[in-house]
């Protein structure tokens, strides 16, 4: 079975380089764009099942890649939602930066909580009969998946993934490897790289 991660499209808290947590912030009109170029660019790639974050910006990323592929309907999957990143929702880098000079205690959602339900829906999915999977997220929740399946080499600290960015994972025989990551629409066709830059993660 083959996942697509995507990462839903840009709002303006993502313009604004504001962190978004768990807050139903929408699209705009770049985000929308960018998720009907995820749409046509999965077209030609046999999609079977779409799943999104209860949250509306990626929600509705996946119902503009839905309306694109003829797949519904787009399954709501809370375990893929955003990192729950607390008192720093919605602040600036500015602002970040002084919560974090002050010492205040930061509440955040653990990292290994984070990582754990994220990789439970690809575990969960792989075993089913779907064959091509999308499953748009959020940009935490995707790099902190990344950074384990690629073994520290992409995603948290790693990787800036684009609004609209692809990321493809095959799951074959109890294994996950990362085929590419951060991908923009236009480059979903381009050839794989060989050898594959990512060892297998096994689950």
């Amino acid at each position: 079975m083959t996942i697509y991660l995507v990462r839903h499209g840009e709002t303006n808290w993502n313009r604004q380089r504001r962190v978004q947590g768990r807050e139903n912030i929408h699209l705009n009109a770049s985000g929308k764009r960018q998720a009907e170029l995820c749409g046509r660019a999965l077209v030609p790639l046999g999609i079977d099942c779409i799943l999104s974050s209860p949250l509306q910006r990626a929600k509705k990323t996946a119902e503009l890649i839905a309306a694109a592929v003829h797949v519904y309907p787009v399954r709501l999957d809370r375990r893929l939602i955003e990192r729950d990143f607390g008192p720093l929702s919605g602040m600036t880098p500015v602002e970040r930066r002084k919560m974090y000079l002050s010492g205040a205690s930061i509440p955040l959602e653990s990292r290994d909580n984070l990582i754990d339900r994220m990789l439970a829906v690809l575990a969960d999915y792989s075993g089913r009969t779907f064959q091509n999977v999308v499953m748009v997220s959020h940009g935490a929740a995707i790099n902190a998946l990344l950074y384990v399946l690629s073994g520290g080499s992409a995603g948290t600290g790693k990787t800036v993934l684009k609004n609209g960015g692809i990321s493809r994972i095959d799951c074959t025989n109890g294994k996950m490897q990362i085929c590419y990551c951060n991908r923009s629409p236009d480059e979903v066709a381009l050839p794989l790289p060989v050898p594959l830059a990512y060892p297998a993660y096994t689950y």
